[in-house]
């Protein structure tokens, strides 16, 4: 996963990084690869905004937040959107494809070298 992080008129340190990093880690769980993740973070004069974009195989997700109080608060926000909007992707996916995109189909030597899809 690729993750790029952009502050306007906002300094992102090394925290701020790592905790991005950290709870958007959770979206491959969900999302088929590549992922490529853009954080758009600005301060607007008394307004927070976070930005979020995510581009995967299947398509993308956007997701944006405002807080008045702190940075972190809109982000955790359009952090949790993102994640939701994941994890119905992936549920989705599961729907239709009759299961997990990201898991391989086995081939066991008892069917003759047939295919066998998990169950």
């Amino acid at each position: 996963m690729k993750i790029e992080i952009v502050g306007r008129n906002v300094p992102v340190d090394d925290r701020l990084r790592q905790r991005v990093e950290k709870k958007l880690a959770k979206l491959a769980k969900f999302l088929s690869e590549p992922i490529d993740v853009r954080v758009t973070l600005s301060l607007e004069k008394h307004l927070h905004v976070a930005e979020i974009f995510v581009s995967h195989r299947d398509g993308s997700l956007r997701a944006t937040e405002e807080a008045e109080a702190h940075l972190i608060e809109a982000l955790d926000l359009a952090i949790d959107k993102i994640q939701n909007q994941g994890r119905r992707t992936g549920d989705k996916h599961k729907r239709h494809r009759g299961g997990d995109p990201l898991e391989p189909l086995d081939e066991s030597p008892e069917s003759g070298g047939e295919l066998i899809a998990p169950e």
